[in-house]
């Protein structure tokens, strides 16, 4: 097997490498966080077949420096590369990091064809959210759970009953994913949408496991958008629909915004779902106070509520609302400003993925963040994006603030102050008018 030493100080950017150079490409991973700490190796380490590293690093010209070191081993740069030019053994990627054209310099460099890179892509087990193991009742396959040495065990045998308390149990001591075996991995994901989908369906079920189901079938689709196939099972295109229109009623359910905060933080609810119901049940509302609006455009905002955050990976990543945020955060890697900065666009491509979607959703979920190009966050909010897409953005605002406010008892007291603030943000009159209609919203 092939070696790569990556020199960078970005600790998600390494992870990130970490996770997926051995996966797509078959190599050896080996980390150093500067070219100081890396000269030993390079000195006296004659098997290394490829090198990833920074342009710079503080003052260091890293990449300059390793290449001078070692001019005959290929080196892909990450960021500017001073006086470098690129040539058959370096190449340069300028801007920021992003995965696919470091996989596809690295399988260059490595001499890992297209077809061998397929065969490299599919691991013997495949990841699923512990949480969605709730829903199985009898396995289809067998489930597995990795230990710290990486190993495998089988947890439950195919049509096995699955142990709730079990997967309950792994879930809080913090195992995130539990393992199927690949070639099964739509059988279960098929059989997780049709019990979801049960659930979800069924008007018996109590309120509370009702909501905890729309919380995993959001999650079950968004992994599903990510890593699975185009197009994506009828399954999963069903629980999609299935899980909007639960999410409207759930938005019915709770008049009052109070009443299903309350629901929310006693469920224990994550993040992105908070942030999407409630975008649901305020745009619900303020279509309704529209003298041109319709039940169609309060399906099309649930659908864009639904997937506008789909490609952000944790609940941390959707609490920033603007450049500066996420620029100024020293605590974000390059990846994760990365994925923030375009989620509205990749979001868009994604539910390309999804025929049945309502006409114009994707150019909603494009413009969320009132970003005609769907990257990064506007300073300033444009008069000429649509009614809906201003609707969106004024909701998704008052969810954010609202949820700023999610450990206190009562938002009623609040909701004057917020409002002020709405319309200090959102001056201009079309905006404004959207903001006066949340007046009448039921707090």
């Amino acid at each position: 097997m092939s070696q790569t030493l990556i020199v960078h100080h970005d600790k998600s950017l390494v992870e990130l490498l970490n996770l997926n150079l051995p996966l797509y490409v078959g190599t050896d991973i080996v980390v150093k966080d500067s070219f100081k700490n890396a000269v030993v190796l390079l000195e006296n380490h004659p098997g290394i077949h490829l090198i990833i590293a920074a342009g710079h690093i503080g003052s260091e010209t890293t990449a300059e420096s390793i290449y001078k070191l070692k001019p005959d081993v290929p080196l892909i740069v990450l960021g500017k590369g001073g006086k470098l030019v690129e040539s058959a053994t370096l190449t340069l990627l300028p801007g920021t990091p992003e995965l696919k054209p470091i996989i596809q310099a690295a399988a260059k460099h490595l001499k890992v064809t297209p077809k061998k890179m397929m065969e490299q892509v599919v691991p013997d087990y495949f990841p699923i959210q512990t949480s969605f193991f709730m829903h199985v009742g009898l396995a289809p396959s067998n489930i597995y759970v990795q230990d710290n040495d990486g190993n495998y065990t089988l947890l439950f045998a195919a049509e096995s009953l699955v142990d709730l308390n079990v997967v309950r149990r792994l879930n809080e001591e913090g195992n995130k994913h539990l393992y199927v075996d690949a070639v099964h991995r739509l059988k279960l994901v098929n059989h997780v949408s049709v019990k979801l989908q049960a659930r979800l369906q069924d008007s018996s079920t109590d309120p509370e496991l009702r909501m905890a189901a729309t919380d995993d079938a959001i999650h079950l689709v968004r992994e599903e958008a990510i890593k699975g196939p185009n197009p994506l099972p009828v399954s999963t295109q069903e629980l999609t629909d299935i899980t909007i229109n639960a999410c409207i009623d759930i938005a019915k359910s709770s008049p009052r915004i109070a009443s299903l905060i309350k629901r929310l933080l006693s469920n224990r609810s994550s993040y992105l779902y908070k942030h999407t119901q409630l975008i649901i049940h305020i745009t619900q509302h303020i279509v309704s106070q529209q003298e041109w609006g319709t039940n169609e455009q309060k399906h099309k905002l649930a659908y864009v509520a639904f997937f506008h955050d789909i490609c952000l990976t944790n609940d941390r990543q959707a609490k920033y609302r603007s450049d500066i945020s996420v620029s100024s955060d020293p605590s974000l890697g390059i990846m994760d400003k990365d994925i923030i900065f375009k989620h509205a666009h990749a979001a868009a491509e994604i539910v390309q993925k999804f025929p049945q979607i309502p006409l114009g959703s994707d150019i909603l979920i494009m413009q969320h963040h009132g970003s005609i190009s769907g990257h990064g966050f506007a300073k300033t909010f444009s008069s000429t994006l649509s009614p809906l897409a201003i609707i969106f953005i004024v909701a998704e605002e008052l969810a954010h603030r609202i949820l700023d406010r999610e450990g206190e008892n009562d938002i009623s007291v609040h909701m004057p102050e917020i409002l002020t603030e709405l319309k200090g943000k959102f001056g201009r009159s079309r905006y404004l008018k959207i903001v006066e209609s949340l007046e009448s919203l039921a707090i």
